[in-house]
């Protein structure tokens, strides 16, 4: 599965043109500005994205890919970035009161909903919002509603992993290197950063 979806999107930049061969190099900011301008004509980010779209080009007409569905699961990351608490941070209880702070719904409603023009991670909160039935943010509302998603797993290593396969995806991307390749060399890569977890 995991093959056929980076064919699936390497067909949209080489086969299928759905951008030009600069955004290959575009840093986040770059990509969002050409996509809110119409030099591209799709971009892979969470929907939440839509607002910053909007904001850059409020004319822009946004439409979000239907949520994601495998062969056995049905699912994708909503919010992977959503606040959290260490648990060996020095104030425990002082840094877990910030986050309840930061997530209320008073303080989401005038942060995130007001001022950011976007869906809060509350699902109470979203759905007071002007901006529900606005297309782009229809997956992330089903995904809050019916519970799809998961989180990063709780590993230090996860970063380097996410780093490796992005490292082999843009080899693909740039035609460096074909699906099977990129795919081989990366699992490679990622059984030894696993198999130095399971050793120390």
């Amino acid at each position: 599965e995991v093959k056929e979806a980076v064919q699936f999107v390497s067909d949209l930049f080489h086969k299928h043109k759905v951008c030009t061969p600069a955004s290959f190099e575009y840093y986040h900011s770059e990509a969002s500005t050409a996509f809110a301008m119409k030099e591209t004509a799709s971009m892979m980010n969470s929907s939440m994205m839509a607002a910053l779209m909007y904001k850059k080009n409020p004319n822009l007409h946004i439409y979000s890919a239907p949520f994601p569905k495998g062969k056995q699961w049905k699912g994708a990351r909503t919010y992977g970035w959503s606040i959290a608490t260490s648990a060996s941070a020095k104030y425990q209880d002082e840094a877990w009161k910030f986050v309840k702070f930061l997530l209320s719904p008073k303080i989401v409603r005038e942060i995130i909903i007001e001022k950011g023009k976007t869906l809060g991670p509350r699902i109470s909160v979203a759905k007071t919002s002007p901006m529900l039935h606005q297309q782009p943010f229809k997956s992330y509302i089903e995904a809050m509603e019916k519970g799809y998603g998961w989180v990063d797993p709780p590993i230090k290593e996860w970063n380097e992993i996410k780093l490796c396969e992005l490292d082999y995806f843009l080899k693909v991307f740039l035609k460096k290197a074909t699906v099977e390749e990129a795919m081989e060399e990366a699992t490679k890569e990622i059984d030894v950063i696993l198999k130095e977890r399971r050793e120390s």
